[in-house]
C-alpha cells in the first residue's frame, strides 16, 4: 500500500462508505479489480450497482483477521497500490530531485514518508518546510504535534472506557482482558463496537518482562459499524532509548505499578536450575515414550520453541523462574502425520526465603494443554507478576489465559480465554 493512508470502501465509488483506514506499507493481498473480481472476491468486496468510472481494487489484508479463516478487507483505489513496499530513503531522494515549483508532489511524497517513519528526523523537516511553503499552515501545526507526540512516547494523558490489557505480538495489537475491581479479567471484545483502540492516534504503554520499554501508536482506523473489524489492529511500536527492543508484549491503555530497581534478569545458574527442574517433571511424568524421549531432548538441546523468563514473586526481591516448552503439532496430533502428538510443559520455580528455589505446586502441567509462555507482568499491582500464556488451537487458533498466584497456588484467572 503506497499512500499515506488508504481508505477501504464498501463499494468501488468515492462516495461509498468508508470501513477503515489503513497506514502506508500495509501488506495486501490483490483479489481482483470491478470487471474481473472472482468469487472469493465478491464475498469481500460487494458490488452493487456500477462503479464511478475510477479504477478500483478489491484486497484484503491476512494481518487483520476476523474470524476463523477471515479476513478484513474492501475497496480501495487502484493508484494507492503498489508491488513493493516503498521506503523512506527512496522517497526522501524522489522528493529531493522533484522541482520545488511542484509543491503538491513534494507534500505527497513527504507525507508518505513521515507516515512510515514518523520518527525521522529528514522526513520530518520535508513535510515541515514544504507545508510551510505552501502554505497549509493548519496541516503543519497538526504535523508537528503528531511528531511531538512519537517523540514523547508517552500514552494517552485523558481517556475514557475500561482499563484494557493487550497483547503484542509482530506489530499487531489485540485486546485480551481488562481490569474490573482490582481482578484480571479475559474476555471477548465485540468486533461491532468502535473502541478507541480501533482509532488511529492512540498511545498506550508497551510492557515486556515486566518492565515499561515504550508505547504502541494505533495507525489504523476502522469503524465496527460499516463493517465487522478485525480482532486486533495494526501499531507501531516506540520503545525508550534504553530500552530493550521486543517483538512480544503486554500493551495497557493505564499505567502498571513499577518494580523498585531494575528487572531482574536470568542468570546462568537459575537457568541451568531451571532445565533440571523441567528434565525432573518429565522423567517422572505419564508421558508415553515418544513424547517423553524427545522432551528431555528437547530441553536438553534448548530448542527454539522453549522460553525462559524470570519474574517478580514478592515486593521484597524474590523472584519467579519461569520455563515453558511446546512439543509436537496440534494439527498433526488431532489428524494424524509425523509429529503425532502435541504437549506443553511449564516449570514456575519460586525463590524462598533462603534464596532456593522450588517448583511451585502443579508445576509441569500449571497450564492448560497447548499454553505456552507469553510474557509476565504485575497487572493487579500487588507485588506478584502475572504469567500471561498463548494457548494454540486446531486450525491456527488461539487463545490466551492468565496465571495468577493465588494463596501461594498457581492458577487461570476469571473470564472467557477464546479469541
Amino acid at each position: 500500500m503506497l499512500g499515506s493512508v488508504a481508505s477501504v470502501r464498501t463499494q468501488p465509488r468515492e462516495d461509498a462508505r468508508i470501513a477503515g483506514k489503513i497506514p502506508i506499507g500495509t501488506p495486501v493481498t490483490f483479489l481482483g479489480t470491478t470487471s474481473d473480481l472472482d468469487v472469493n472476491g465478491k464475498n469481500m468486496c460487494p458490488m452493487t450497482g456500477k462503479s464511478d468510472g475510477n479504477e478500483w481494487i478489491c484486497v484484503r489484508s491476512n494481518e487483520l483477521v476476523v474470524g476463523y479463516a477471515e479476513y478484513w478487507g474492501g475497496w480501495i483505489a487502484a493508484d494507492l497500490l503498489g508491488r513493493e513496499a516503498p521506503r523512506v530513503p527512496e522517497l526522501i531522494v524522489w522528493y529531493d530531485k522533484t522541482p520545488k515549483a511542484n509543491l503538491a508532489e513534494r507534500r505527497r511524497l513527504a507525507e508518505r514518508a513521515s507516515a512510515l517513519d514518523p520518527l525521522s528526523s529528514d522526513a520530518q523537516e520535508r513535510l515541515l518546510g514544504v507545508l510551510a511553503e505552501i502554505p497549509d499552515l493548519r496541516a503543519q501545526a497538526a504535523a508537528k504535534r503528531s511528531f511531538a507526540a512519537y517523540q514523547a512516547r508517552q500514552a494517552d494523558a485523558a481517556r475514557r472506557g475500561d482499563n484494557l490489557i493487550f497483547s503484542f505480538r509482530g506489530g499487531f495489537l489485540e485486546p485480551i482482558a481488562e481490569m474490573k475491581a482490582g481482578r484480571v479479567v479475559l474476555r471477548n471484545f465485540d468486533q461491532q463496537v468502535n473502541h478507541d483502540y480501533r482509532n488511529r492516534g492512540h498511545f498506550y504503554n508497551l510492557y515486556s518482562g515486566g518492565q515499561r520499554i515504550g508505547v504502541v501508536a494505533t495507525e489504523t482506523q476502522f469503524d465496527c459499524i460499516v463493517k465487522v473489524c478485525p480482532v486486533g489492529t495494526l501499531v507501531r511500536a516506540i520503545t525508550d532509548s534504553n530500552a530493550p527492543k521486543a517483538s512480544v508484549g503486554l500493551a495497557t491503555n493505564f499505567s502498571l505499578r513499577q518494580r523498585d530497581g531494575p528487572a531482574p534478569t536470568l542468570t546462568q545458574t537459575q537457568t541451568a536450575q531451571l532445565l533440571e527442574m523441567a528434565q525432573a517433571w518429565t522423567k517422572s511424568s505419564g508421558l508415553s515414550a515418544k513424547p517423553k524421549k524427545l522432551f528431555l531432548q528437547h530441553i536438553k538441546q534448548g530448542a527454539h520453541r522453549a522460553t525462559l523468563a524470570v519474574g517478580q514473586i514478592a515486593q521484597d526481591g524474590r523472584v519467579v523462574l519461569i520455563g515453558s516448552w511446546v512439543m509436537g503439532s496440534m494439527n498433526q496430533a488431532h489428524y494424524g502425520g509425523p509429529d503425532d502428538f502435541y504437549e506443553s510443559l511449564l516449570i514456575v520455580a519460586e525463590q524462598q526465603q533462603n534464596g532456593a528455589f522450588r517448583p511451585a505446586p502443579g508445576s509441569g502441567s500449571i497450564a492448560d494443554h497447548g499454553c505456552a509462555y507469553f510474557d509476565h507482568a504485575d497487572l493487579d499491582g500487588d507485588g506478584t507478576d502475572e504469567i500471561v500464556l498463548r494457548c494454540n488451537q486446531l486450525e491456527g487458533q488461539y487463545g490466551y489465559r492468565v496465571l495468577k498466584r493465588v494463596g501461594g497456588r498457581w492458577g487461570t484467572g476469571d473470564g472467557d480465554p477464546r479469541h
